[in-house]
């Protein structure tokens, strides 16, 4: 027996999306996830930091003290930076300035450089409390962000 050619039957089925997408500007996300780079715009990992208000004043933050020896700590940290991304989410209507483990209006100073007072300004994120990330980046405005 013969065989008959046949041509090929497309059938079209129309596309219906069974998930629903919001875009960024839909008003339904409820959390913002800011993203900063740890580090951004200061020297090579190797190169450590002091943390102070800007007059001199060092800090201790989550209870470890950030700067020279003095004699009156007995633990002594200095920042370096980790070069890695990091996210900070938050609910959209809370603003970033009221988290407690952001801190702004610090500024780092080189500790190799140890009669010359630095002022680079910084915004820190403790992670949580467990340990401390800078950026130069001051204004969280200027972070990149996602929605969720």
């Amino acid at each position: 027996m013969k065989k008959i050619y046949e041509k090929p039957a497309m059938q079209a089925e129309a596309f219906v999306a069974n998930t629903y997408c919001a875009d960024c500007s839909d008003e339904s996300h409820t959390m913002v996830t800011y993203i900063f780079s740890c580090g951004y715009g200061l020297g090579g990992s190797n190169v450590r930091y002091y943390v102070h208000d800007g007059n001199g004043n060092y800090q201790t933050i989550d209870g470890h003290y950030y700067g020279p020896v003095d004699g009156a700590h007995d633990d002594y940290y200095y920042y370096h930076r980790c070069s890695s991304y990091h996210e900070v989410t938050l609910p959209k209507n809370k603003p970033i300035e009221e988290v407690d483990d952001i801190i702004f209006g610090l500024y780092l100073d080189r500790r190799d450089t140890p009669y010359t007072l630095e002022k680079i300004p910084v915004a820190i994120w403790t992670e949580h409390h467990t340990n401390l990330h800078a950026t130069i980046q001051t204004d969280p405005r200027e972070w990149q962000q996602t929605k969720s």
